[in-house]
């Protein structure tokens, strides 16, 4: 018994992961994660592994991942810009693939090539402004209903004793006889 669950606790990574899978934990890669090797246009090859959102490789030629898993590379800083998603371990001519920048500077790993998780939410400005939104209409809702409440306030009728009714406006008394007159 005490065997069993050693080894169902050793298939459980501290991600929750179960099995030998390969995850990324923030920027660093952990275990059997995939390798970018990008070569430059003097055919020098550097590697990378995971998630970098602030990098810089210039004269950047050709790319292809070597392992498994996925590589998004930006032109720009903080995963943005033009990108190229570069899959499987055939050799990507970034010219020949319709790309004229040389310059990454972003790249992004995932496991199960799946880059679409912090697009799929709205993004932060949007929310702020539909909340900014949602709080000028409120803001004008309020102020409507107390102009209405100001202009009504000056024909409120208010019902006496003696089955008379008062209009405030203009101070006349009406008598309530029961008959109605046209």
């Amino acid at each position: 018994m005490a065997l069993l669950l050693v080894a169902c606790l050793s298939l459980v990574s501290s991600q929750g992961v179960i099995g030998s899978q390969t995850f990324e934990n923030g920027s660093k890669c952990i275990e059997n994660c995939g390798t970018l090797y990008v070569t430059t246009n003097t055919g020098e090859e550097k590697t990378y592994t995971g998630t970098k959102r602030k990098m810089r490789q210039k004269n950047v030629a050709k790319v292809r991942v070597v392992g498994t898993g996925c590589f998004l590379i930006h032109k720009e800083r903080g995963f943005s810009g033009e990108n190229f998603l570069v899959q499987g371990s055939k050799e990507h001519d970034l010219r020949e693939n319709g790309h004229d920048w040389t310059t990454v500077k972003s790249v992004e790993y995932s496991l199960d090539c799946q880059f679409g998780a912090r697009k799929a939410g709205a993004a932060l400005y949007v929310i702020a402004g539909v909340g900014g939104l949602v709080v000028v209409i409120c803001g004008l809702l309020v102020l409507k209903k107390k102009l209405e409440m100001r202009r009504r306030g000056g024909e409120t009728v208010v019902a006496q004793q003696d089955g008379t009714s008062n209009l405030q406006e203009d101070s006349s008394i009406i008598r309530n006889t029961g008959e109605q007159e046209c």
